[in-house]
């Protein structure tokens, strides 16, 4: 049993975990996309190539958050398909044990 506070302790590391993470993609890796032509332009272009540069480092971001979610769906669906599959075979095997006819006759034409 896990006690309160580390589950607050947990969610606090997680927290700024993700705040570190953000802060790196859209902060130190945003400058290191532009490159040093970014130092040579004036306030107003600078700030539109940034702008832009974290546009599709965000964009880029969100379709690896979609296509890891496709993954776990994907993944999700076949096994619960074969979970299925065992938990059909289990019921038949059961009423396969039956001691009424009728139930054992189900049992033998279960899928």
């Amino acid at each position: 049993m896990t006690r309160p506070w580390s589950r607050l302790l947990l969610f606090g590391v997680i927290l700024i975990g993700a705040l570190a993470l953000l802060w790196v993609v859209f902060g130190p890796l945003t400058s290191w996309l532009g490159g040093p032509a970014l130092d040579q332009l004036d306030a107003k272009d600078r700030l539109a190539a940034v702008s832009t540069i974290r546009g599709q480092v965000g964009t880029v971001l969100s379709a690896a958050f979609v296509g890891g979610g496709l993954y776990y769906t994907g993944r999700k669906f076949f096994l619960d398909r074969d979970k299925q599959f065992t938990d059909r075979f289990n019921a038949a095997i059961d009423h396969l044990g039956s001691a009424e006819e009728t139930v054992r006759a189900g049992g033998v034409r279960a899928p």
